[in-house]
């Protein structure tokens, strides 16, 4: 885990919205808001799923995410951004449409403003 998550993530939430989605079980549910609380990670909602394919399937234009898995369904869709932050699990995973690689939190916001940038250039056409 990165020093200052909490920091970090306060600069992603100063750019915009920011829910925690998981896969978590509900039994691990309270174990994982404690870490956040304790972490002091900001957020707007907290959200459970039961999968990658649900998770896939809400209504965000970015998702930031360790899960390969995730960041093919979000590339299959050509209005949506993905951030697939570096963990030993992901590091053989194909470069996809629209989907960017971080090792850290701290280059997250500038690709947040990268997309947001590129989302209002292709509104005005």
């Amino acid at each position: 885990m990165e020093e200052d998550i909490g920091e970090r993530v306060s600069r992603i939430h100063g750019i915009g919205r920011v829910d925690v989605v998981t896969g978590r079980t509900q039994e691990t549910v309270q174990a994982a808001k404690a870490w956040l609380e304790k972490h002091k990670v900001p957020y707007d909602t907290f959200v459970r799923t039961t999968s990658i394919r649900a998770k896939a399937n809400l209504s965000y234009d970015v998702f930031v995410d360790d899960s390969s898995e995730l960041m093919s369904a979000v590339a299959a869709s050509f209005d949506r951004w993905g951030i697939l932050y570096a963990q030993p699990w992901n590091r053989t995973a194909k470069e996809m449409p629209r989907i960017f690689r971080v090792e850290t939190w701290e280059e997250i916001p500038a690709l947040l403003e990268q997309v947001s940038a590129t989302k209002r250039a292709t509104q005005n056409l």
